[in-house]
C-alpha cells in the first residue's frame, strides 16, 4: 500500500542525532520529528544522500520524486511498493541495536543501492558507506534540539 500527503514537523516529539568525522561533513538523523503520509518519519542529512528527500517510516520506504526538488511522494513497509516507483528510494530499519539508513534508484525495474548508513545505538559510531569509495565512520551522540 502506498500512502500519499504532504510532510511536516513537529516541534517537540522524536530524537536527533548528530554524527561527526574529523574530515567530512556532519550527518543528522531525525527520528520522528518529521511526519508524512499519517506516518512518523526517521530522515537522514548526509553529504551522499542527495536528489532525494531521505526520510521514511520505521521499518519502510520512503520514495521521492525523480526530479525536481525531489520531494517525498509516497511511503510502504514493503519492497514490492517501490519497484513500481521510478525514481530515488530511501529505506529505513531500525530495531533496539541499530538504525539503518539505505538509499536507492529504482528504474525499470531495476534498483541500484547507492549508499549505505549503519548507526549502532550500542556503540555510537556509524558507518557510511558508499560504492567505489572506502566506508567512513563517524562518531554519533543523541542531541538536544536547542530552538
Amino acid at each position: 500500500m502506498i500512502a500519499s500527503a504532504s510532510l511536516a514537523t513537529s516541534a517537540h516529539a522524536g530524537e536527533l542525532v548528530q554524527c561527526s568525522h574529523a574530515d567530512v561533513a556532519d550527518i543528522s538523523i531525525s527520528l520522528g520529528i518529521r511526519t508524512g503520509f499519517g506516518a512518523a518519519l526517521g530522515c537522514i542529512k548526509a553529504p551522499f544522500a542527495v536528489d532525494m528527500t531521505p526520510c521514511a517510516p520505521a521499518n519502510g520506504f520512503g520514495m521521492s520524486a525523480g526530479t525536481g526538488t525531489a520531494p517525498l511522494v509516497g511511503i510502504t513497509h514493503q519492497w514490492q511498493g517501490y519497484m513500481n516507483h521510478m525514481g530515488p528510494v530511501m529505506g529505513f530499519r531500525m530495531d533496539e541495536s541499530s538504525y539503518d539508513f539505505s538509499g536507492m534508484f529504482v528504474g525499470f525495474g531495476k534498483l541500484t543501492r547507492q549508499w549505505d548508513f549503519h548507526l549502532s545505538r550500542i556503540t555510537g559510531k556509524g558507518v557510511a558507506t558508499v560504492p567505489g569509495k572506502a566506508p567512513v565512520t563517524y562518531d554519533c551522540t543523541s542531541v538536544r534540539q536547542r530552538l
